[in-house]
């Protein structure tokens, strides 16, 4: 009788043993993942905090002023100052603000030492039938990571003086007090 009680007590120890090597595998690869290969958090894409929601994310700022800036084909001596967007094609906020990118185009358009530059993550012409679809026509459209601009979401706007230094930044929708703040530095 102790034949079986030995083989029912080992089988209950292996069975053990077992989930105790599974639950410690399942640890390590937890503690690997968080703390050894920590990747930075994605971009956030999104409105500014005060339009979010409770309990949700914050979006993070835009550069600060005096942050130089680099666009891939961009040469900031071409204008006294480079107003960019930094959009993405799949950001429902940059979609929604698409009245104050025309708005924009329009005072612009008066303007000659200001430029107008939109970059996107997506490929240059995925960003022009973006903005055509919008009716918003920006006809400097440039590729470049979010990063390359020190932008962490979309939609951003930055006023860049000649130099590339960022000399203003808004993140997110703005309000249509934000908009009439961005116009009135733009004539400033």
């Amino acid at each position: 009788m102790n034949e079986p009680k030995n083989k029912l007590s080992r089988a209950v120890e292996l069975a053990t043993n077992i989930s105790i090597m599974i639950v410690a595998l399942i640890g390590a690869t937890v503690l690997v993942k968080n703390y050894l290969l920590h990747a930075p958090a994605p971009a956030v894409v999104g409105p500014p905090a005060a339009a979010r929601t409770a309990g949700s994310r914050e979006l993070p700022a835009g550069p600060a002023e005096g942050t130089k800036v680099t666009v891939p084909g961009v040469s900031w001596e071409e204008g006294d100052q480079t107003i960019v967007l930094a959009l993405s094609d799949h950001c429902k906020y940059c979609t929604e603000s698409a009245p104050f990118y025309q708005k924009l185009t329009r005072e612009l358009a008066e303007r000659k030492n200001v430029r107008l530059v939109a970059v996107f993550p997506q490929e240059a012409s995925a960003g022009q039938k973006y903005l055509a679809g919008l009716g918003v026509p920006i006809t400097e459209v440039r590729q470049a990571s979010l990063d390359s601009v020190g932008v962490r979401g979309t939609p951003t706007l930055l006023i860049v003086d000649k130099s590339g230094a960022v000399k203003q930044s808004w993140v997110g929708r703005l309000s249509p007090e934000r908009e009439a703040e961005v116009l009135n530095r733009i004539k400033a």
